[in-house]
């Protein structure tokens, strides 16, 4: 299993009105995201979860999506997408009723999606390509962290943090992509490589730190990735996301499997949700 915790920190002194109270949003929302998947079955399941204040509502969300690489489909759950995130893409009550407990079924382009066997391949790619960009560069570049009490209760024995500047950051985001690519068998040619570069010019990375924390057995148990960057001189966008790795021994329990009764097309939702709109209009009607 794979836990991460994702903060985000975005300048908001140049932007103004619902812009701004957006993006304030997303600063103070606590968001993390919940990955746990069987390789044999081709089963997984995503939940997103956490909490978001907008102007003076407040929000706890709890958002899961079901993969099953057998069929091709994925599963979202309605009744949770209505009723945290309603507010933004327009939906009542009488919706929220309709599909309560009920999960919609979507395709899984194969050319976009990655199976499980791929995405336990990417986590492994990623870590050998950051270890192998980590010997790389001189010791002055890393710095071994003192635990807390918390860390050593949690089986942490040594914290390191890799610290990179504008030209490291560059060049090793350049090196994970190549690695990545090859991992998912899309390698990036070189035409895309120098494009990539080419984009980078505009950014300006402030900060990008590494940390690790391993436990007594060598064994990587979370990867903190913390970013600041700059865009064309312009507002300073930060990123932290923090993952956890959990072995779980083969033994996956899903939570969020749907029933055959509980599933519906895209088809079904929209029909359901027009019913419910025009049924509203006629109790609106009514009522003057």
């Amino acid at each position: 299993m794979i836990f991460t915790d994702i903060d985000i920190n975005i300048d908001t002194s140049q932007l103004y009105g619902t812009q701004k109270k957006f993006v304030k949003m997303l600063n103070n929302a606590k968001i993390t995201v919940d990955v746990r998947g069987n390789e044999e079955t081709k089963q997984s399941e995503v939940v997103f979860r956490g909490k978001y204040t907008y102007v003076s509502f407040s929000k706890d969300f709890n958002l899961p999506i079901y993969l099953d690489e057998n069929k091709h489909v994925g599963y979202l759950k309605l009744d949770d997408l209505l009723e945290n995130f309603g507010m933004f893409i327009g939906t009542n009550s009488r919706n929220l009723e309709s599909v309560k407990d009920k999960y919609l079924e979507f395709p899984l382009e194969e050319r976009n999606h990655l199976s499980s066997q791929k995405t336990a391949e990417l986590k492994r790619t990623l870590l050998k390509s950051i270890r192998n960009i980590a010997n790389d560069f001189p010791q002055d570049k890393f710095k071994e962290g003192n635990l807390t009490d918390k860390e050593k209760q949690q089986g942490t024995a040594q914290k390191v943090t890799l610290s990179l500047n504008d030209k490291d950051s560059k060049g090793t985001l350049i090196k994970i992509a190549e690695d990545i690519g090859k991992a998912i068998d899309k390698p990036f040619s070189d035409s895309d490589l120098n494009n990539m570069k080419e984009d980078l010019k505009d950014i300006t990375f402030k900060k990008m730190n590494f940390t690790t924390k391993i436990d007594d057995k060598g064994i990587l148990k979370n990867l903190t990735t913390d970013l600041l960057v700059n865009i064309d001189n312009q507002s300073d966008i930060g990123f932290k996301f923090s993952t956890t790795f959990h072995s779980t021994n083969g033994n996956v329990q899903f939570k969020h499997k749907p029933k055959a009764d509980q599933i519906i097309t895209e088809e079904q939702l929209q029909s359901l949700l027009l019913e419910d709109n025009q049924q509203e209009l006629e109790d609106v009607l009514n009522s003057l």
